[in-house]
């Protein structure tokens, strides 16, 4: 591992459930929004090279939740959205005239 953070790309993070090594041990860390800082087993913050690779895996699982309510404004405007296209492409298929086939 490179650095002493792990960013979660997923949002809203909702819980980190488990941070492990790569030989399934748990490994400490503070949360700070999406941002993971992982620790030494001491419980000292990794921030500073000479200490960071010494005491962390090479690689970290992460298993978190993250999501929320989505709002209804926004609800709508994909609703609405899908209902014009799905209008105009009714609209379009009805005026066309009727398509030949190839070989035909």
């Amino acid at each position: 591992m490179s650095s002493g953070a792990v960013l979660l790309r997923q949002s809203p993070v909702i819980d980190v459930l488990s941070v492990t090594g790569d030989a399934g041990q748990p490994v400490q860390y503070v949360r700070h929004g999406q941002t993971l800082t992982l620790s030494t087993l001491a419980g000292v913050a990794i921030n500073y090279p000479a200490c960071r690779d010494a005491h962390l895996p090479e690689t970290v699982t992460v298993q978190y939740t993250h999501g929320g309510e989505i709002p209804s404004d926004a609800i709508g405007a994909v609703a609405g959205a899908v209902a014009r296209v799905i209008n105009v492409a009714a609209d379009a298929a009805a005026r066309s005239p009727p398509r030949s086939r190839p070989g035909n």
